[in-house]
């Protein structure tokens, strides 16, 4: 364990390094079309400094590791001294982050007095059993889980267990690990809380000891970030969400999830990492400062919006939540995407709660990054000038591609007797004919249809339905449908849309109100509150809904196998057996980790061959062995005693690009190195 760390330790070292180097040389970036490590870059670059923007105990910690990535060793002590004699308003993000800093630097700029307050700060802490949502049970259960295999079980104060019969969370971490990629996320695609998911399986996968918890927690968070790349659309989240407080913002105002995909994925220069003066991107230095490298067929799926697509998703699927999730994302390629989910069971009276977001529209701004650029209406909890977070359960939608429909049943008790959504200012013209409204963004044409009056005025930022029994309907179109000046293209889409009666045999104002919707496209949808929802008369079977599917990503509810196609590449997860297909295991040991250190492969990436320098051993031989991805051997050799810094030429130019793995096997040990082809 202690030789894992070490390890850990260099290679931390090393990126920082990197790090500095490459925030020094490259100054000033346009960070939408940043590399990777540009992005670690800028975000390390906005900490590094001694003065912490707001809860010093919840922040603290990673501006101190962005000073240590710095190489300023002064400055990060001065902030740790600050955040350790702070006392923590919300302790699940202080206590992960100290732990998370301490595993990574402890060795290298702490001081000795420092690592005394750390570990009386982790093992004198009693309400690690205290987790008021899942994101804070996961980052309690994290920081008692590394506290455990730091000190000993004697180090801890009385009631300082995680969860009885589970005292590190080691259990409840396996658990919840395992219920993700098989069953979904209770706080799905939160552009807020998903952070405080992906944040501790980095913290587990980079400094855990133990192997198991180490490679579940490095699959998990890949699980996760191919989760969220699905719906990635270039800075928007185009996905609903259980907990959403900021649903119509423009395509580059990120919050903390956001700037964790921002970093993996790329997208618009953030507008703001500070946004809303709270400190949104110090929880990814973390991941800044990882030496952890995404597969790229991750980041390249998440990017492969050039073309329209359909995903389907499932989430919090048979778990202790009242509700599933059943949710739908159309995107035309990068310009738009309208998403929605479906709640299981109807009606259910709780599982919503004070942030859920049921649906909306986004698109990519053609007039400023910084436009909002997001539509959607709901039935909410509280009048949206207020606050714009939350919605309820008397709202019921179906969406099928570019349509959307919905029916709503508002009690006459209900304190929000009302639906009401965000206009966007980003329009270039509408046509407003009181029980339909067009606009056009741009890079969609949007239209709102209803069998009853919408309320909206030229400039309002509102738009509002006053009906208790009510419906309507989200149409949108690319505008290469049409031709013309932009006001002739929403013409000409008005005239398709009222080219008949598109909602004939609709029935709001009954016992429960039902929109029937024939679509420009041909298809029609038909919607009955509490009842079912259909598409061509035939009833959506939400029960078979994958658990994630689009062209390139394939998994099943409950399915152990999730596979990734891109283009000639392919990535299989065994979740029943936490592997990678394909992916040789790596053993680790002391010796392996030193031998580790001496390997080394140039160019990486290669073009036609790759020089491996070998290390000198006691044995007698080494078998190198070069596999694709798909596990195949493709090159074996054994050296026979090679001498200190013996080299090995293999040649490349047979070999398709891709990723392939190099397998040394000596002494009854393996270790193994990634190398990639590019041309």
């Amino acid at each position: 364990m202690i030789s894992y760390r070490i390890t850990r330790l260099k290679k931390a070292a090393r990126r920082a390094l990197l790090l500095f180097a490459i925030s020094t040389a490259t100054g000033m970036v346009t960070l939408g079309q940043a590399t990777f490590d540009q992005r670690t870059a800028a975000i390390i670059d906005e900490y590094a400094i001694t003065t912490v923007t707001g809860d010093v105990a919840k922040c603290g910690f990673w501006y101190a590791q962005a000073n240590f990535a710095k190489r300023n060793s002064l400055g990060g002590r001065t902030v740790l001294d600050q955040t350790l004699n702070s006392t923590p308003e919300d302790p699940p993000f202080a206590y992960w982050a100290c732990m998370d800093a301490y595993l990574r630097w402890n060795a290298t700029d702490y001081t000795q007095s420092q690592r005394g307050e750390t570990r009386d700060f982790m093992t004198s802490f009693t309400g690690y059993n205290e987790g008021s949502s899942q994101n804070h049970q996961i980052m309690l259960a994290t920081a008692r889980y590394l506290a455990s295999e730091e000190w000993a079980p004697g180090s801890f104060a009385g009631g300082s267990e995680f969860a009885n019969g589970d005292p590190t969370g080691k259990q409840f971490l396996l658990a919840k690990m395992d219920e993700w990629v098989h069953k979904g996320i209770i706080e799905h695609d939160s552009p807020i809380y998903i952070m405080f998911h992906l944040g501790p399986m980095r913290s587990l996968a980079d400094l855990a000891t133990d192997p198991e918890i180490r490679n579940m927690a490095r699959l998990a968070f890949e699980w996760i970030l191919i989760n969220a790349g699905n719906e990635w659309m270039n800075g928007h989240m185009a996905s609903s969400s259980l907990r959403n407080l900021f649903p119509y913002d423009a395509q580059n105002e990120y919050y903390e999830t956001d700037f964790a995909l921002w970093l993996y994925f790329g997208g618009k220069t953030p507008l703001d990492f500070n946004l809303g003066s709270l400190p949104r991107a110090c929880f990814s230095v973390g991941m800044a400062v990882s030496d952890y490298e995404l597969p790229s067929i991750i980041s390249d799926i998440a990017n492969a919006k050039n073309e329209e697509f359909t995903n389907r998703e499932s989430h919090a699927v048979d778990t202790e939540w009242n509700l599933n999730f059943r949710k739908t994302t159309f995107m035309d390629g990068d310009r738009y995407a309208l998403y929605s989910q479906a709640e299981l069971p109807p009606g259910e009276n709780s599982g919503l709660n004070q942030q859920s977001h049921r649906w909306g529209l986004v698109w990519e701004s053609i007039n400023d990054d910084s436009r909002k650029s997001a539509f959607w209406i709901k039935h909410g909890r509280r009048d949206i000038s207020s606050n714009r977070a939350g919605t309820t359960r008397y709202e019921q939608v179906l969406q099928n591609e570019r349509t959307l429909v919905s029916v709503c049943d508002i009690p006459a008790t209900d304190d929000v007797t009302f639906t009401e959504g965000f206009v966007s200012d980003d329009y270039s013209t509408f046509i407003d004919t009181s029980d339909k409204i067009y606009f056009h963004y741009g890079n969609v044409l949007l239209a709102v249809i209803s069998p009853k009056e919408i309320l909206w005025n030229e400039g309002d930022e509102r738009i509002r339905l006053d009906h208790l029994k009510n419906g309507f309907v989200i149409e949108t179109a690319s505008p290469d449908r049409y031709s013309g000046t932009a006001q002739e293209e929403l013409i000409s889409f008005q005239a398709e849309i009222e080219s008949s009666d598109r909602l004939a045999g609709s029935d709001v104002d009954g016992d429960q109100p039902r929109l029937i919707y024939s679509s420009i496209y041909g298809y029609t949808l038909d919607i009955q509150y509490q009842g079912d929802r259909k598409i061509d008369d035939q009833t959506v079977d939400y029960t078979s809904w994958p658990l994630m599917w689009n062209p390139w990503v394939q998994q099943t509810v409950g399915d152990d196998t999730l596979t990734l196609i891109f283009q000639d590449t392919s990535r299989v997860y065994d979740f029943g057996n936490w592997k990678v297909i394909g992916e040789p295991e790596v053993v680790l040991s002391v010796n392996d980790e030193l031998v580790y250190e001496d390997v080394t492969v140039f160019p990486n990436p290669a073009r036609d061959r790759f020089l491996i320098t070998l290390p000198s051993l006691r044995g007698d031989s080494i078998d190198v062995t070069l596999i694709d991805s798909s596990g195949r051997m493709i090159y074996k050799r054994q050296v026979v005693r090679p001498k200190e810094s013996d080299q090995l030429e293999i040649s490349m130019d047979h070999l398709k690009v891709g990723v392939y793995w190099l397998k040394l096997a000596f002494e009854k040990r393996e270790i193994t190195k990634k190398v990639l082809i590019q041309r």
